[in-house]
């Protein structure tokens, strides 16, 4: 089962094939030997070598059941009866989504997306979309625990969430409410192979028909993206400090810190945009990076006394992001003097001598023209004010 991942910054692109559903995202396996089984008595398991690693279903007996594939994308354990046909559903990977929802999928109060922790790893992250369990009727996207972007209620007449986009992408929304379960499905027209809804490790929602994806929903994009998104209370120091989608994490250096700054623990679990959101609303902080470069994990920040150096591409170094505020407009200003200085003096200093050459040269041709005017003197051509003898 495999979906279409994003490149970032497009809102129509060309993608590389990645997971739809993961059975053991908190359990990774780093080699070829996982297993996943159905053994005699029943049970779901997903194996590496002789150790299990995780169960997704265990039976309370011994019962005779096979697992399938569907055509929708659907993992299923079934129980059998013993001429072979099913008898019921015992489990299915739909009830247990990662980051992306399905047609025919449930999207409900206690049946979540959960998006990644980082562009390169589907590690549990901190955005979650599900349904507002206050009874309000909408979707609701959370980061952590803080409400970061709401769908609006449901509309019954156009059968629509005010500030979810469908139009154009043959997507048909339903909400499902009774006293057994509230719900969003949906379903789509145009027959896409794997049609689907994904929310980002960075709090995005995207839509995908066939090899192209849409982004929808992006609290930091244009104001046609980010219509229900809560929000960003910034301290007073960041001034009106752009938000936008190509700045959201602030301008991206690759260079080296000479100065350590305040890293965060490993166990605090923490993210780029963690890592980006305590930057930001720390009035002295005005750079920050990841520690774990491989999955752009955890957090080192840096205050005003920090020292930087750009590097080139392809030297060592880590990306640096700089976050530019009022009150520290005078770092952004040393800072990018440093590193232009940096580029500059080197041609600067060139420039200087090739000038102090022409100089030296200058000198030089004065006493010559000065010990030429002793020689002629006394001779039979008078002098020109600049020292050439004009002959009558």
């Amino acid at each position: 089962m495999v979906r279409s991942d994003r490149l970032e910054g497009e809102e129509n692109d060309t993608r590389v094939w990645s997971p739809l559903w993961i059975a053991n995202r908190e359990a990774p396996i780093f080699n070829r030997s996982g297993i996943l089984v159905v053994d005699s008595n029943g049970n779901l398991k997903i194996l590496s070598g002789e150790k299990e690693v995780i169960t997704l279903y265990s039976s309370q007996g011994s019962i005779n059941a096979s697992a399938i594939l569907q055509d929708d994308g659907n993992f299923v354990l079934r129980r059998l009866n013993p001429d072979g046909s099913v008898k019921g559903i015992l489990w299915q990977s739909f009830e247990h989504p990662t980051d992306t929802l399905l047609p025919g999928m449930k999207l409900g109060i206690t049946t979540n997306l959960t998006s990644g922790i980082s562009y390169n790893s589907i590690a549990s992250g901190h955005y979650t979309l599900g349904m507002d369990p206050n009874g309000t009727k909408q979707l609701v996207i959370w980061r952590h625990a803080d409400v970061y972007w709401r769908s609006g209620s449901w509309q019954e007449s156009s059968s629509d969430f005010p500030y979810m986009p469908r139009h154009g992408f043959g997507y048909n929304f339903s909400f499902t409410q009774n006293e057994n379960e509230t719900y969003f499905s949906y379903t789509e027209n145009h027959l896409y192979s794997f049609p689907s809804i994904t929310i980002s490790y960075d709090g995005e929602l995207w839509i995908s028909q066939g090899s192209n994806s849409y982004r929808v929903i992006s609290c930091y994009g244009s104001y046609d993206y980010n219509k229900g998104c809560v929000k960003l209370n910034l301290p007073e120091c960041r001034g009106t400090i752009r938000l936008d989608h190509g700045f959201r994490y602030g301008f991206a250096r690759q260079g080296i810190m000479f100065t350590d700054g305040f890293g965060f623990y490993e166990s605090d679990n923490l993210t780029l945009d963690d890592c980006w959101a305590k930057c930001l609303l720390n009035c002295s902080c005005f750079a920050y990076a990841a520690t774990n470069i491989e999955d752009q994990t955890g957090c080192e920040i840096w205050t005003s006394s920090g020292i930087f150096r750009e590097t080139k591409s392809d030297a060592p170094g880590r990306t640096i992001y700089i976050i530019r505020s009022k009150r520290g407009n005078k770092w952004w200003l040393w800072l990018t003097i440093a590193v232009g200085g940096i580029l500059v003096l080197p041609s600067l200093f060139s420039y200087c001598f090739v000038i102090w050459k022409k100089c030296i040269s200058k000198g030089d041709e004065n006493i010559d023209q000065r010990m030429l005017i002793k020689e002629l003197e006394g001779s039979e051509f008078p002098l020109l004010p600049f020292g050439k003898p004009k002959r009558y």
